[in-house]
């Protein structure tokens, strides 16, 4: 069966050299010549020739010696040519290939530079950063290595205790006289000076077309890993609030560990030699990880979510992070991210290759998935047009919204709407309408201008106790006010309903958009009134969306109270033929 160490080729060409070019810069292997592609012996003619001309060739493009035998089976001769792993690169005319798997590949730009690096022992983090001086280097940077490294006791007091320059020869950071390239990523104040898109990007996400805030992530790579678990945790993911007694407890859409982990292989692992900075998407029920970072050359996708050893593709940069505590060295990353998700009660980690990079995409609880498809519910009916009760309700200041935005403006009485937006799950609208009740209240005063003041709880509302029963005085008061207007609301959509049900009695063929047309409305607004009469047994589509009609069902217990309220107040004539109908049919 053909794998990484063997290939069958039905008969010779000069092209196969190739193949052998291949199999020196991988693992070495076996090309058979003779052999179908689902291995059975068809033979070779002129074995005795190809046996004397084929190890020439190869010897005068590829300037390596391979073994050429010539084997027996059936009755039918095959040749069997051995490669031998070459410790140096190998080229067939300026061009590297390489075996992977059960195939062959062309090694190309970043891929081959860190293949020809590699067959030289050497790793790009490891090489000389042309230009760098220990002077550049930041103080803070160093501190900071120092204080995660006692932490970790994988280095010993002595050796920390050592100065900077002493210190990066003991990491292996230097290079001769020179500092290695790693160094400037480590403990530079600006790594960028040196090394294009070395630093992070943040976007959150409504779709995948609309971006709603981003941030970018700069400095150190040790500042970076903790500087992005930071801002995840505080802005981008919302927690949900539960109390254990009278202890608050934080639950995130995705465990904490597993997230770090994969944060932290993704900045240690990088390629950062493409340029490209890493890429965080989060969405409400998804975040995705995406950086640079290519494979080992003889290494799959199943390679990497199996047990396997650790092979960084920054050693020096790695070496650094496991002294300072922040990685293990057994290559057991990917391993944990899945255990701690599937521990957690969590879907396992979706892990691609796209791009020409690393994909990690986490999926959110379940309990997360269920509360924003609420949320995306809520958000939707404050879009519509004639939903002024899902406005409303939405709007509502209730004791837990208030409180939640009471404790945000104690905790950073200059919490800005933004901000704000992010802990509650409310619209910018939604914010500064609870923030406008409260002020109208006297709960709370805006102090100085809009950009650079700060909120004040007035007393004596800065008492839990007093606070508690204005927040339920308030509760009731708009409930009682909400009650009203959904009457209202409700009298309303009854009229457009009757509009509709009117319009397709005469002309069942019309379309949405012409509906839309008439009645001055939206097509969004029209589709979800056609789907409420559906479902209330009010119309019925006959045959396809393109060809067929609406069937009015008109019989009068079809009707509830609201249609009959409105068919009086707006379309009298409507509910005298529906009556006349019922009538006539009960004489018949």
């Amino acid at each position: 069966m053909e794998n990484q160490l063997v290939e069958w080729k039905e008969s010779w060409r000069d092209e196969y050299i190739k193949w052998i070019c291949g199999f020196a810069n991988a693992q070495g292997g076996l090309l058979i010549i003779g052999k179908n592609n689902v291995g059975e012996v068809v033979g070779v003619n002129d074995a005795n020739l190809l046996s004397q001309e084929i190890p020439n060739k190869v010897r005068d493009m590829l300037g390596i010696m391979v073994d050429v035998n010539i084997k027996e089976e059936t009755g039918k001769n095959y040749i069997e040519i051995v490669v031998d792993p070459y410790p140096y690169p190998i080229n067939y005319k300026g061009q590297y290939h390489y075996r992977s798997g059960s195939t062959k590949q062309e090694l190309k730009g970043n891929a081959l530079n860190k293949f020809v690096l590699q067959k030289t022992g050497r790793h790009w983090d490891g090489l000389p950063q042309p230009g760098l001086q220990a002077t550049e280097l930041e103080p803070a940077a160093f501190d900071l290595f120092r204080k995660k490294a006692t932490r970790s006791r994988r280095i010993d007091e002595e050796t920390l205790s050592v100065s900077n320059e002493s210190l990066l020869h003991h990491l292996h950071l230097t290079d001769g006289e020179q500092l290695k390239r790693a160094t400037a990523l480590l403990f530079h104040a600006d790594p960028e000076k040196y090394i294009t898109g070395a630093y992070v990007k943040i976007g959150y996400f409504e779709t995948d077309a609309d971006l709603i805030y981003q941030d970018e992530i700069h400095g150190n790579l040790f500042q970076q890993a903790d500087k992005t678990l930071d801002l995840l945790f505080t802005k981008y993911l919302k927690a949900k609030i539960t109390y254990e007694g009278i202890t608050r407890v934080e639950t995130f859409p995705y465990p904490e560990k597993s997230l770090r982990e994969a944060v932290i292989n993704a900045i240690v692992h990088k390629e950062y030699s493409s340029g490209i900075p890493i890429q965080i998407k989060v969405y409400e029920n998804k975040l995705i990880i995406w950086n640079d970072g290519q494979l080992p050359l003889d290494w799959t996708l199943n390679d990497l979510l199996t047990s396997h050893p650790s092979k960084p593709n920054n050693p020096d940069v790695a070496n650094a992070f496991f002294r300072a505590g922040m990685i293990e060295s057994w290559g057991r990353g990917i391993e944990r991210i899945i255990q701690l998700c599937v521990a957690d009660g969590l879907a396992e980690p979706v892990f691609n290759i796209a791009f020409g990079g690393l994909q990690i995409e986490f999926i959110a609880r379940q309990d997360f998935l269920s509360i924003n498809m609420e949320k995306n519910v809520e958000k939707t009916l404050e879009k519509t047009e004639e939903k002024t009760v899902g406005k409303t309700v939405g709007k509502t200041v209730g004791k837990n919204m208030a409180f939640t935005l009471l404790e945000i403006i104690k905790a950073d009485p200059k919490a800005n709407t933004p901000l704000m937006m992010n802990d509650t799950g409310l619209s910018r609208r939604g914010v500064e309408y609870q923030l406008n009740i409260l002020k109208e209240e006297g709960i709370l005063t805006r102090v100085g201008s809009r950009k650079q003041g700060s909120w004040k709880i007035n007393e004596p509302y800065d008492s839990h106790e007093i606070l508690s029963k204005k927040l339920e005085e308030m509760s009731v008061k708009m409930s009682v006010k909400n009650k009203n207007m959904s009457v209202k609301t409700s009298v309303k959509n009854s009229k457009t309903s009757v509009k509709i049900i009117k319009l397709l009695m005469t002309n069942p063929e019309i379309t949405i958009p012409e509906m839309a047309e008439s009645l001055v409305l939206s097509t969004r607004s029209v589709e979800r009134n056609l789907k409420d009469l559906q479902k209330t047994n009010k119309i019925e589509r006959i045959g396809p969306d393109k060809g067929g009609y609406w069937k009015v069902k008109t019989k009068l217990e079809y009707a509830d109270v609201d249609d009959l309220i409105a068919a009086l107040v707006e379309e009298p004539q409507l509910l005298y033929d529906a009556l006349k109908k019922v009538l006539d049919s009960k004489k018949k």
